[in-house]
């Protein structure tokens, strides 16, 4: 089921970006910083950020297991709709998405109209990384 992240979750949250900035190359090649110390502070911020929103998929036995955390902004071109964006989301597929659902929810109830995600995956070469940005209208 999914609920919000709590800071007990920070860890969880922390540990899976880490696990998926290696997996797609970003942690090596294009945020060298992003480690351990500058996420966890950054998620927490974010859990007390209302303009954000941070939600976990907990198993049945009590375990999160899939993570989505989302803000709200504005298209950078006019009009300069608002919209929520994914700043972080990993998990199974199915509870992930279920996740990132949650957040367009948040964000069109917060008066967003426009959504915004995406998934990176390694590019051929070593410091390559590639990016698939979907864009919703809610």
């Amino acid at each position: 089921m999914i609920r919000l992240a709590t800071e007990r979750d920070i860890p969880f949250i922390v540990k899976g970006m880490l696990q998926l900035k290696q997996q797609t190359g970003w942690a090596a090649y294009v945020q060298p910083g992003y480690n351990a110390i500058s996420l966890t502070a950054y998620t927490q911020d974010r859990l007390y950020d209302p303009q954000s929103v941070c939600v976990v998929w907990e198993s049945l036995d009590g375990l999160p297991t899939a993570f989505c955390g989302g803000s709200l902004s504005t298209f950078h071109l006019p009009p300069h709709m608002p919209l929520v964006f994914e700043w972080g989301w990993f998990g199974g597929p199915r509870h992930a998405t279920h996740c990132w659902h949650a957040v367009t929810q948040w964000g069109k109830k917060h008066g967003a109209t426009l959504a915004f995600y995406s998934r990176s995956t390694p590019g051929r070469r070593a410091n390559r990384v590639h990016e698939h940005q979907t864009w919703s209208v809610l």
